[in-house]
């Protein structure tokens, strides 16, 4: 095991605040950096870390925060998949200078190793298997699943030539308490906040397209036990390795809500695969994962709106 005296975390949105949460909780030192100011809200969920507001495409600003950190989690994303197809170039530019920023701040910086959240959703575009392993072909078919594949490439060329110690983890859906639900990523979240505000529950397609759903804090336990290890792959799948339909869980979403939910059918987006449900064979054999059930993570999810 590696140890982790301080950890920064780059990216206080959705997984960001929950890794910062679980680092804390852990007792290991933390610092968050995030491009933007943090609303009271926010603010709270980063009760117990260091605060830097800063860009990390700023040199200066980043390599400070890098200052005397064991460990980078890069949890900062770009444009939504849906919306990312309509300004490719917009998506690249957001997405990739400040993962490269990065590398070349920790190639001058060997004691620092890296974690990576990628998309195990969108970089395999539509599977040929299920479940989908970390061999599988990459074809993306959003700009999105595009740079996530062009940032892991990168960190795995810096990993290569210079050394770095870094690990590529390829999550599922996430899904959780304080999950924004207006941002075009996110199903339950969007769909809670439509049946809480008694609107319906669009679905896109015939709603019959499997998904692999994970619990947030789940996926920053993984991550950081996974950051402990000496070594290892340096790809993983962060997945329960179970699928449920948007129908089905629609009506689970009925169940544990108590409310009933009309379902806007809307048409098919083109980028949706018809199912995605990710191999986590390599992740138990590296660590003991534990997965909340679908409905106990809803229930919760649904009690702290």
């Amino acid at each position: 095991m590696t140890p982790i005296d301080r950890a920064l975390v780059i990216g206080a949105g959705f997984i960001g605040t929950h890794v910062c949460a679980a680092l804390v909780e852990r007792g290991i030192a933390c610092r968050v950096m995030t491009r933007s100011p943090p609303d009271d809200e926010r603010l709270g969920r980063l009760e117990g870390a260091e605060l830097v507001v800063a860009d990390a495409v700023v040199r200066p600003a980043l390599a400070a925060a890098v200052e005397g950190v064991d460990h980078v989690f890069y949890c900062a994303g770009g444009l939504m998949p849906a919306e990312s197809n309509l300004d490719p170039a917009a998506d690249v530019a957001l997405a990739l200078p400040p993962v490269l920023n990065l590398l070349e701040t920790l190639r001058s910086r060997p004691g620092t190793a890296l974690t990576f959240i990628s998309s195990g959703g969108t970089v395999y575009g539509a599977p040929v298997s299920i479940p989908v392993t970390e061999d599988h072909p990459t074809d993306p078919l959003t700009s999105y699943g595009i740079t996530k594949l062009a940032a892991e490439k990168y960190v795995l060329m810096y990993s290569r030539l210079y050394g770095l110690r870094a690990r590529l983890l390829r999550c599922a859906n996430a899904y959780g308490p304080r999950q924004p639900p207006a941002r075009g990523q996110g199903f339950i979240a969007a769909a809670l906040h439509r049946i809480s505000h008694g609107e319906p529950i669009v679905v896109f397609g015939d709603g019959l397209n499997v998904r692999d759903y994970v619990y947030v804090a789940d996926i920053a336990d993984a991550m950081i036990e996974l950051a402990l290890l000496d070594g290892g792959p340096p790809v993983v799948n962060v997945g329960t390795g179970d699928g449920v339909s948007l129908l089905d869980l629609v009506a689970l979403i009925r169940r544990v809500t108590g409310r009933d939910a009309v379902v806007d059918h809307r048409p098919d987006r083109g980028f949706d695969v018809r199912e995605n449900v990710l191999d986590n064979a390599r992740l138990r054999a590296l660590v003991n994962p534990t997965f909340t059930t679908l409905e106990d993570g809803l229930a919760a999810t649904w009690a702290a709106r």
